[in-house]
This record gives C-alpha cells, structure tokens and sequence, in this order.
C-alpha cells in the first residue's frame, strides 16, 4: 500500500510537471514563432562574392591575431624556422583525430572549445554568405573552404590541422548561422534592432555602415 501511494503520488506530480511545461510551451511558442512559420523572407541584398569574402578574411585575421594574444607561446609568429618546419610536418600528416576520445576531443583541444569556439565561427563564416544572398548549400560550401583554410594555412604553421574542427565548423556553423540568420531576417522584418544585432553583431554594424 504504501509503494502504491508513492507510485501514484508521482504519477500526480509528473502530470502537474506536463501540464505545466504544455502551459509554458502555448505561451512562449506564439510570441517566439512568427504566424507564417519559420521561413525567412527572400534577401534584401543582391548576390554579392566580393563582401562576404572580405568579410570572411576579416574573421580569420581577427582570430589569428586573438590566438597570438590568448596563447603567446604556442602561437608566436617570429619564430619563422620553426613555424616553417611545423608547416611542412603537417601538411605531410593526417588530421589530428583521435578516434578513442569522444569526438570532440578529438584533436586533444577542450570540447568547450571545440564546440562553442568553432561553432562560432562556422556560424559567422557561413552568415557572411547566407547574409549576401547566397543558398545555405553555397554557403556551407564556402564556410567548409573558408574553415579548411584556416586550418591548412594559418594554424598549421603552429599545430596540426583538426579533422575535428574540418568538419564540425562547416557543419555545426551552418546548422547555427541558418538559425541566426532566420531569426535575424525576422527581427528585421519587424524592426527589432536589439534582436537583429543580437543574433548577427557582425552583419549588423556591416549593414549601417553600408
């Protein structure tokens, strides 16, 4: 008797807890969810490979010059021999990816940093194309070139090139950036400027300026 009263005083519990969360979920969805779905409008600006190229160039001088400051040691430019020998090294080897880690520790980096600071970054570098008219196959393509450049032709003079970042930047920055990008396109269909310049800072102040 007394087990079957705790079963069904959970029972009880769980159903307030699911009617709650029901409550909540009406509530929020409405006000988060635009009535026409989640469908971005079409972009107001031409297709354009010069800007968003720049842009993309821009990120990675950005990131290259935070990793010169952030980690002075392992990422010191004046050390032009060594730097040389360790670029010709892993061009000659595989992708660091240690199959008997979990995935995203892959490369022997925090996962933190693996999935929060490349997911970033792949958003923004797939944003810089999505954002100037661009399809969310081109832009992946281009974020997936942009990401392999980075990893080939700026940290490979100082560590070997990650098959985790290789493929979660380009891949996990695209399922962010087209989320960030939707959002965005609503905020500025409704003259949010807190919301559009909280889900795409960058393209944001490159859209004032411009």
């Amino acid at each position: 008797m007394h087990d079957s009263g705790a079963t069904n005083k959970v029972r009880k519990m769980k159903k307030r807890s699911d009617r709650f969360v029901r409550v909540v979920a009406l509530s929020i969805v409405p006000s988060v969810v635009p009535s026409g779905g989640w469908a971005a409008p079409e972009p107001e600006v031409q297709r354009g490979i010069l800007a968003p190229n720049v842009r993309a160039a821009s990120l990675v001088v950005t990131n290259r010059v935070a990793l010169s400051v952030l980690w002075p040691e392992d990422f010191d430019p004046t050390t032009v021999e060594e730097n040389t020998d360790r670029f010709k090294l892993n061009w000659s080897r595989k992708p660091a990816l240690a199959l008997r880690r979990p995935f995203f520790e892959g490369d022997g980096d925090p996962a933190v940093l693996n999935v929060v600071g490349h997911g970033l970054f792949g958003s923004e570098l797939y944003l810089a194309f999505r954002t100037h008219g661009h399809s969310p196959l081109e832009s992946l393509g281009m974020t997936a070139a942009w990401s392999t450049l980075w990893e080939y032709g700026v940290e490979a003079w100082h560590k070997r090139p990650s098959g985790v970042d290789l493929l979660f930047t380009p891949i996990g920055g695209a399922a962010l950036g087209e989320l960030r990008y939707r959002l965005t396109r609503r905020a500025r269909a409704r003259s949010n400027r807190f919301v559009e310049v909280l889900f795409d800072p960058l393209g944001a102040l490159e859209r004032s300026v411009f």
